[in-house]
């Protein structure tokens, strides 16, 4: 009996202690590669993954005295965690590179980093970053990885008077007034417009079918690629979308083969459905060039569906092709062990930080003192961007675009650069 009792005892114990630890875990936020928040106002930095040791010529200069903070809301975790990641590791680089040429004006450039998930809802995201935007020692904020979410920190910043730049998001619904959002990321509007250009000009169509998702960003880059192939002399022979998340491409597939265009453009808000689109059409025997939009193209799906996207064609602003990208791949590879697969964006999340970087060595404090120096410091090269500008809506001017089509899942690129206006 007392041996029974003895048993029951400690079975009671253990699961007592698994409560209270159950309960600790889930009763506050997870920080991943971000500060806890502290009791004073002024937020620290970590960093979301064990990064390798410092190379030689990253440590930090030794004259450095003080520290300026900047913040960067990025998901760190979850679905978009890779990406997150990634863009985390290029600001890391761009840091100590500065950190090691002696900072900012002497001081030590600090940025703190929060996991946001790709959170899409507003009151959730505002729990995770609220500190930051309210911060009296952070006067600017670099992040938004997603639409939903960068929607969301635009708004933030305009509440909280601070600047937000992005280095990925390009959803043509997100330019507004927003005086304080900037992108730095072409919106695809132009992409599409300079996949109609290489249509025409490369491709050598005189004819294209547009194909798009029922929603307002898909649309708004069909409404795009039509007017631009039009202006370019070309003819759209069909242009029609499909329901939000549809599967039953039939009658579409009916009509391109009565229409007989040149190029297809297909502009899917989900990817699932993009995917079963240009299978579906394959199937049928289709076979002219396919063109299609960041939502197909970027490394993830490539990844899953590099059979089903074989052929695919695609544009990307021309540095990811230029000697810049070589030069920064190998330091990125050199400091982390491997390369970056999102390369535009990696190479904004690097760049901005050198924007941010020399805004503040300008004296910019408050977040309408850096507002006002990015205007008046752009265009703006550094990093490894170049000539840097941004439109009325603080949308990046980009011109040039490369295009590829995607052979056994990478990127091959055709001969010439394709400009759009």
């Amino acid at each position: 009996m007392n041996t029974r009792r003895i048993a029951l005892t400690i079975v009671v114990g253990i699961c007592i202690i698994g409560t209270i630890l159950l309960i600790q875990r889930y009763s506050q936020p997870t920080f991943v590669g971000v500060f806890h928040p502290p009791s004073s106002n002024a937020p620290t930095s970590t960093t979301a993954t064990t990064q390798p040791a410092l190379l030689p010529s990253l440590l930090p200069s030794p004259n450095l005295h003080g520290q300026v903070v900047i913040a960067a809301p990025l998901p760190l975790t979850a679905e978009d965690g890779a990406l997150g990641q990634e863009l985390q590791q290029a600001m890391t680089l761009a840091s100590e590179e500065i950190n090691h040429a002696n900072g900012v004006n002497g001081k030590t450039l600090q940025i703190v980093f929060r996991d946001t998930r790709c959170q899409a809802n507003a009151d959730l995201l505002r729990r995770q970053v609220q500190d930051v935007f309210s911060s009296s020692t952070i006067s600017a904020i670099m992040g938004g990885a997603c639409s939903a979410e960068a929607a969301n920190l635009f708004q933030f910043g305009q509440m909280y008077h601070v600047p937000v730049v992005s280095p990925l998001v390009d959803a043509p619904s997100l330019s507004s007034g927003n005086g304080y959002a900037y992108r730095l990321m072409p919106i695809a509007t132009q992409a599409a417009r300079a996949e109609a250009e290489a249509s025409v000009n490369i491709l050598h169509a005189k004819t294209a079918a547009v194909i798009v998702e029922q929603d307002s960003n898909p649309e708004a880059l069909g409404a795009a690629f039509a007017q631009a192939f039009r202006v370019a002399g070309g003819r759209v022979t069909m242009n029609e979308t499909y329901p939000l998340q549809g599967s039953d491409f039939r009658s579409i597939v009916a009509k391109v083969q009565t229409t007989h265009p040149d190029v297809i453009f297909i502009a899917p808000r989900m990817s699932a459905p993009g995917i079963v689109a240009i299978f579906d059409l394959r199937r049928a025997g289709v076979n002219v060039p396919i063109l299609t939009t960041e939502t197909l193209l970027n490394p993830s799906v490539i990844h899953d569906y590099a059979d089903r996207l074989e052929g695919v064609y695609g544009v990307e602003p021309q540095v990811a092709s230029s000697s810049a990208w070589e030069a920064f791949q190998q330091r990125y590879t050199v400091r982390f062990g491997t390369a970056p697969v999102w390369k535009n964006a990696a190479m904004n999340a690097y760049s901005e930080v050198f924007l941010m970087k020399d805004v503040l060595s300008a004296g910019a404090q408050s977040g309408a003192q850096v507002r006002q120096k990015i205007e008046r410091l752009t265009p703006w090269s550094g990093g490894e961007l170049q000539g840097l500008s941004f439109d009325a809506q603080r949308n990046r001017v980009l011109h040039a675009f490369n295009l590829f089509q995607l052979k056994e899942g990478q990127e091959v690129f055709a001969t010439g650069v394709v400009n759009v206006q």
